[in-house]
């Protein structure tokens, strides 16, 4: 009935890297992982979402979970000012980015979220990049691993590994 997740249950994280590999194992597949996120239900939560998906458009991009929708597509930088308003510049090409990622085979993904700012690189290559100063913004929450509804799906997570980094002084 809805999307449900794997929630790390090591407390909220603030500034991290988070690195894992992941595999697609199913022709349909959607996923991704949670960060600075909040747990709602047991096994529900929103918030930040770094996309991993079998459609070809999805893997890479920045959806936000219960709130904003799509954050940043793959190539895109995009800055949140203090009133909400965004502004997207491109450093990359969408499509040859997604070129990077491993459609039947594992994937590294790497995540780096210090203050108000957080990327995600597959394979080495940036994805999208998000600066947050909305209302809405998050710092700190949980990390999870999303299964969304829909037909059967079968995605695998190894070697994840979570290194949190003190806050800079501000």
């Amino acid at each position: 009935k809805h999307n449900s997740f794997i929630v790390w249950q090591g407390g909220d994280v603030e500034d991290f890297d988070l690195k894992f590999r992941y595999k697609v194992e199913t022709d349909w597949a959607n996923s991704g992982v949670q960060i600075r996120s909040e747990q709602f239900d047991t096994w529900r939560v929103r918030g930040y979402q770094p996309d991993i998906a079998s459609e070809d458009w999805i893997t890479g991009i920045c959806y936000e979970e219960g709130g904003r929708g799509i954050l940043a597509r793959r190539g895109q930088k995009v800055v949140f000012g203090a009133d909400g308003t965004a502004e997207v510049t491109s450093f990359g090409d969408e499509k040859a980015l997604g070129d990077y990622i491993y459609k039947d085979d594992w994937n590294e993904y790497h995540i780096r979220a210090r203050g108000n700012q957080f990327y995600a690189r597959i394979n080495g290559h940036k994805m999208h990049e998000v600066v947050d100063d909305a209302p809405e913004a998050r710092r700190r929450g949980v990390i999870a691993f999303q299964l969304h509804t829909g037909q059967p799906m079968r995605i695998r997570f190894s070697d994840i590994m979570l290194r949190r980094v003190a806050p800079e002084a501000k």
